[in-house]
């Protein structure tokens, strides 16, 4: 059950960097105080911090339950990995070789974390 948690912590996560990147591309150039008002009527800006705040209460909730040494590389790796994906994906944004090398790279290190 716990690790089912660790996966929804993830997903939220990687939906909250998702949804973030989506909402600041709608923000006008132009960075002053008086944007704030066109944060509070972003939903993708409003819908990311929903999700972390979400995935901070599941994350304590599997830190209660696991260990910080294993839970961290693993969730934040997977996140790494996700992120990239999707935003090629659905953003559009570029990947390099390099890049794919790397989240390679990062898979197979949280292979080696998850044994026993």
């Amino acid at each position: 059950m716990i690790y089912l948690i660790l996966f929804i912590d993830i997903t939220l996560t990687v939906t909250a960097q998702l949804l973030l990147r989506a909402g600041a591309r709608r923000l006008p150039a132009e960075i002053s105080f008086a944007v704030i008002p066109d944060f509070l009527r972003n939903w993708y800006l409003l819908g990311g911090m929903a999700c972390f705040g979400a995935a901070f209460f599941l994350y304590v909730l599997v830190l209660s339950r696991l260990p910080l040494h294993s839970v961290y590389p693993v969730a934040t790796g997977a996140a790494l990995i996700l992120i990239t994906a999707l935003s090629y994906f659905f953003l559009n944004e570029s990947v390099t070789a390099r890049q794919v090398a790397g989240i390679g790279s990062i898979a197979a290190g949280i292979f080696f974390i998850m044994l026993p």
